[in-house]
């Protein structure tokens, strides 16, 4: 299970002539949850944040890992 959750606090403020015009706050919390696949390897997991932009690189387990079971 993958879960991303962001916090956000904005404050954001329209101003002439030193008298407030506009101002508006904005906040709260937001949160996903993402089954992932279960041949993923989570310890290799790699995050990335850029220009408002969330990158993750989960790899898969390779196909050496898994292994056939007979049932008698």
């Amino acid at each position: 299970m993958l879960t991303i959750s962001a916090k956000v606090d904005q404050y954001d403020a329209d101003a002439e002539n030193d008298n407030v015009l506009h101002s508006e706050r904005y906040y709260g919390e937001v949160q996903r949850s993402i089954t992932l696949p279960s041949d993923t390897v989570s310890d290799q997991a790699e995050a990335k944040y850029e220009n408002g932009i969330l990158t993750l690189t989960i790899p898969k387990a390779d196909a050496q890992t898994t292994r056939k079971v007979t049932v008698n």
